[in-house]
């Protein structure tokens, strides 16, 4: 059943993040970067997830709930880095170390947060996160920066990483007993949508269940949580 359909029989209630990520039009904030500065407008966004989280243990339906999920982390990232650069008094239209450090006290605040709640309230946590690319050196590899780019002279292992812009996007894995790869392959012409819950040599994945052999499910946890 689509969620559409949980929704008009009240079994699925949903909060929508509905703030942009910019409170301005395209030409000023093009403007803006061009410029080189940080937004001049307060975006909204983090503010309202917060105020979400905050509702999450006064709410009647997130109490009710069994589940609570947040779709996507990658995209509340993005509403993060931009109240970050609002805040700093020194930033411009990228990032400074110090910024991406706040970033990364951040995350780790958030989701330490979400999933002491989570337990508080006795329900399951659910993050959905979009996939990137990571490159990681090995052991002995040197690395060259050179302005925003960087080089390796050594070995470099290619892993799959959520696309969580810093640190953090390494981290993720390490703060939850399950975390699965949900991928689209074709068979008999057509697109199936399936689950893998094991390590792939690529991405940190992991299973606290007893699923033997078996590496995918269905996209459907109660066939993995039975």
């Amino acid at each position: 059943a689509s969620f559409t359909d949980e929704i008009a029989k009240g079994r699925v209630t949903y909060w929508e993040l509905d703030e942009p990520l910019i409170d301005k039009n395209l030409t000023s904030r093009l403007s803006e970067l061009a410029k080189n500065k940080s937004p001049g407008v307060r975006p909204k966004g983090w503010d309202k997830f917060a105020a979400l989280v905050d509702k999450l243990e006064k709410d009647d339906d997130a109490l009710k709930a069994g589940t609570w999920a947040i779709d996507s982390v990658s995209r509340l990232g993005d509403h993060q880095l931009r109240l970050i650069l609002h805040e700093d008094p020194k930033a411009n239209a990228a990032l400074s170390p110090r910024n991406w450090m706040a970033s990364l006290m951040m995350w780790k605040e958030t989701i330490t947060i979400l999933i002491d709640l989570a337990k508080q309230y006795d329900k399951d946590l659910i993050l959905t996160v979009h996939e990137r690319q990571f490159e990681m050196p090995g052991e002995n590899t040197k690395v060259i920066y050179s302005g925003d780019e960087r080089q390796f002279l050594g070995v470099v292992n290619l892993k799959i990483t959520p696309s969580l812009s810093g640190q953090f996007g390494n981290e993720l894995a390490a703060y939850f007993d399950e975390f699965y790869g949900l991928e689209v392959v074709i068979e008999n012409g057509k697109p199936v949508w399936r689950c893998r819950v094991k390590p792939d040599g690529k991405r940190d994945l992991r299973t606290s269940f007893d699923v033997g052999d078996k590496v995918y499910f269905d996209c459907d946890f109660r066939k993995i949580w039975k």
